[in-house]
């Protein structure tokens, strides 16, 4: 019955453990990841798609260029980072920024394929990094 016991009270110790960590780690990561899919395609004929989900360019022609606007709010302030992910010819006008409460802060993502570049579809990622200030 003791060995049984010292069994459970090591369990119970454990998950604690393994509670209070997450809970630290939650605590001293106060960053915010949002990851927002890019839907791309490279051809000769434009075309446009409306996407509330995802940022999508529909159809650019290489050696063209297209841009979509991205409007941040908040209710506090942020530090607000961008990361463009898997996409090289995709790219944020401001990689970093600051939203204060009540403001809106205008960015832009620019796709601008070089003439080269073979025609097809193009999946990236958009990183939203936001740390409360």
């Amino acid at each position: 019955m003791k060995k049984t016991n010292i069994i459970l009270l090591n369990i119970v110790i454990f998950l604690f453990i393994i509670l209070v960590i997450s809970l630290l780690f939650q605590i001293i990561n106060p960053y915010t990841i949002k990851k927002v899919p890019i839907f791309l395609e490279v051809g000769s004929t434009v075309g446009i798609d409306v996407n509330t989900t995802a940022i999508t360019f529909s159809v650019v022609r290489p050696g063209a260029r297209a841009e979509r606007t991205l409007v941040f709010r908040s209710n506090v302030t942020e530090t607000i980072t961008l990361y463009v992910k898997d996409i090289p010819f995709v790219s944020v006008a401001n990689e970093e920024f600051i939203v204060r409460p009540n403001e809106t802060v205008i960015n832009v993502i620019i796709a601008a394929p070089p003439k080269n570049t073979p025609s097809g579809n193009y999946t990236g990622t958009l990183l939203i990094v936001s740390k409360e200030q």
